[in-house]
């Protein structure tokens, strides 16, 4: 390792020299053959050979004792530098003036050819130069085994991949071809110092690996689409109309499923196996062994990856009317309040409308279990829900043996709704259910809802309001009442997510397992209404 730093600390006895008169200087210089008087000889010094050096040392020291000149206490070392010494320990860096630089470049770079070296560069090096410029420079002739790093004090922590992006744009860099280390992680968080490092030196093969996937995908989504493109009139009519008529799908999400079937066939056929990705791969994972923390400043861009990765937002489900489905996740609000997290487990076949408008089984209750949130796993069965809850904050899991059930209902209301609430409203126009076949389904919803709030005339106000509310769909545990304003029916509970399938089928199949295990000790008539 080479750092070229402006703050490189000189021998202490170079203040000595300052502390002669000219008349020492110039014996010192004629015996030496160097001039002292010279303003730039501390420069001038810098690009000179070992020996000089020793020389000049010698004769300094010798002339400031025989005049009793105490020697200078040593020069206030920059503390990012003094801490790179304490950090790398026994692998001390070569630490170089710009001048001394400008001197060795040349031996450096070649030498880098047999030992492969990182060159630590200052963007501030003095007198108006540039680390930036120098890197620039010498990208234009530095051998395979150089690899550059700016250290810079201008910048925070916080700001540094900013900052290393402004870099990039400024000098003409890629991220691949020079790396960024705040100053700051030296004199603090030094683990950091590491991650950043480690960052930068694997940034190239992270770049190959990003430039790999995004042709591999291009390839594949242009595959999938040909072959979907290919399929004739007769077999796409068969796969995706009479087959959703059958199961009870909606048409739209068939046309989906083949063509994600086609891409994600596709893109494995491009992506697997391809040597050059694999060996870039390699490198980064060598990399990424050695462990350096956590970086707080990731958790935020990595925690949106890995939610999308398994759960579906209520906002989503909502624009789309989606049907409920295994996994669907419930806000429940409380009277005190507060709020619960449930989810739906059932056979997909349960749960998918038929073109009559029913369902597989016509259930009339459906399965829900709570989702908790603390700091460690509870007592008894359960199942993770890994990244649902942001790191800072506890996890979540579902208690498997604490099961509820609510009217399916209640359910189809937070499905049909705009915003995910269950609400029914009489008269309101059913118009977009249409757009997911849902038009026989809403019909036999809004037709219940319409029974139970039909006029008692013999009855007085507060009696016909009572029998309306006891004819409405409710549930006891969780307590989900209906809340009647006029002509309109309001339940407190909001479909909010959804896990994504994969995810769905862990817990359905853990809560069967949970389910067999207890059954003995259960009347089974009470668990599955």
């Amino acid at each position: 390792m080479v750092v070229v730093d402006d703050d490189v600390g000189q021998p202490p006895w170079y203040g000595l020299v300052d502390l002669l008169d000219s008349e020492d200087r110039t014996t010192i210089g004629q015996e030496v053959e160097f001039d002292l008087l010279n303003p730039d000889w501390r420069d001038r010094l810098e690009l000179a050979d070992h020996q000089t050096h020793k020389r000049i040392a010698a004769e300094v020291i010798s002339v400031a004792n025989d005049r009793g000149i105490p020697r200078p206490q040593k020069a206030t070392e920059d503390p990012a530098l003094a801490a790179l010494q304490e950090v790398l320990n026994s692998h001390q860096p070569q630490q170089l003036t710009p001048n001394q630089w400008h001197a060795r470049a040349s031996e450096l770079i070649r030498g880098a050819e047999s030992e492969p070296t990182l060159f630590l560069i200052d963007q501030r090096l003095g007198k108006g130069r540039e680390g930036g410029s120098l890197v620039k420079d010498l990208l234009t002739k530095a051998s395979e085994g150089c690899f550059f790093c700016i250290l810079s004090a201008e910048v925070g922590i916080e700001n540094e991949f900013d900052y290393w992006q402004k870099m990039c744009d400024d000098y003409g860099f890629t991220p691949g071809q020079v790396g960024i280390v705040a100053k700051e992680h030296l004199t603090g968080d030094q683990i950091g110092f590491a991650r950043m490092l480690k960052i930068s030196l694997t940034a190239g093969e992270v770049e190959d690996v990003r430039k790999g996937v995004l042709a591999a995908t291009r390839l594949g989504f242009e595959a999938g689409l040909e072959r979907f493109d290919e399929l004739d009139l007769p077999t796409l009519t068969s796969i995706v109309f009479e087959s959703s008529l059958v199961e009870g799908a909606w048409e739209v999400e068939t046309i989906l499923r083949v063509v994600r079937a086609f891409v994600d066939e596709s893109l494995d056929n491009h992506v697997y196996g391809n040597p050059e990705l694999a060996d870039a791969v390699k490198t980064i994972a060598a990399a990424a062994s050695v462990g350096t923390g956590t970086d707080e400043r990731l958790d935020k861009a990595a925690f949106e990856i890995q939610f999308a990765e398994r759960y579906v937002t209520g906002d989503y489900l909502s624009e789309r009317r989606l049907a409920p489905a295994n996994g669907d996740i419930f806000e429940l609000a409380g009277e005190n309040g507060g709020t619960s997290l449930w989810v739906l487990v059932a056979q997909p076949c349960d749960l998918a409308i038929r073109s009559d408008g029913k369902r597989g089984g016509s259930p009339t209750h459906l399965t829900i279990l709570p989702i908790e949130h603390m700091k460690k796993a509870p007592r008894g069965s359960h199942v993770e829900l890994l990244h649902y809850f942001q790191p800072s904050s506890d996890k979540a899991f579902v208690r498997l043996t604490k099961p509820a059930y609510v009217p399916t209902a209640i359910l189809d209301l937070a499905a049909f709704s705009a915003g995910g609430e269950a609400v029914w409203a009489r008269g309101a126009d059913l118009e977009a259910m249409s757009v997911v076949g849902w038009e026989k389904r809403a019909t036999k919803v809004s037709g219940q809802f319409e029974r139970a709030l039909r006029n008692y005339d013999q009855l007085d106000e507060e009696s016909r309001h009572r029998m309306r509310a006891l004819s409405l769909p409710a549930a006891q545990d969780p307590e989900i009442s209906p809340n009647l304003d006029g002509d309109t029916v309001r339940y407190p509970i909001k479909r909010v997510g959804r896990l994504r399938e994969r995810q769905a089928e862990t817990v359905l199949q853990a809560y069967g397992l949970a389910l067999s295990r207890t059954a003995e000790a259960h009347d089974l008539a009470l668990i599955s209404p």
